[in-house]
C-alpha cells in the first residue's frame, strides 16, 4: 500500500520512544482500521546505516544492550523482526498476536 501526503489526516500521534514515533490510524480504510505505523527517527543531517554494518546508533545500542540478537543485526529488516520478537511481543496481550 502506498500512502500519499493527503493520507496524513487519517493518522494520529500515539507516542514515541528513543528511536521511533508511533501513529494510530483513524481513517475509514477497512484494511488499516486498528493498525499503527512505526516511523524510525533519523537525526537531522544523518543518513541511514548502509547494509552490512551495525544498524543501531550508539544510543540505541545502550537502550537495547540486554537483547544480544538486536545488537548483532546487520540490516533494518532483521532488527525490526528482533524488536518485534523480543520487545513488542512482551507488551501485547493475546488479543494482539505478533505475526512474523
Amino acid at each position: 500500500m502506498l500512502l500519499i501526503a493527503e493520507d496524513a489526516k487519517d493518522w494520529f500521534y500515539k507516542g514515541e520512544g528513543a528511536a521511533n514515533i508511533v501513529l494510530g490510524y483513524c481513517g475509514s480504510s477497512l484494511s488499516l482500521v486498528g493498525k499503527v505505523l512505526r516511523i524510525q527517527k533519523v537525526a537531522k543531517g544523518r543518513s541511514r546505516s548502509p547494509i552490512g554494518c551495525l544498524v543501531l546508533s550508539n544510543h540505541e545500542r545502550l537502550v537495547w544492550r540486554d537483547i544480544g540478537e538486536l545488537l548483532e543485526c546487520t540490516s533494518k529488516d532483521v532488527a525490526a523482526r528482533a524488536f518485534i520478537q523480543h520487545v513488542m511481543s512482551n507488551l501485547l496481550d493475546s488479543k494482539h498476536p505478533v505475526i512474523d
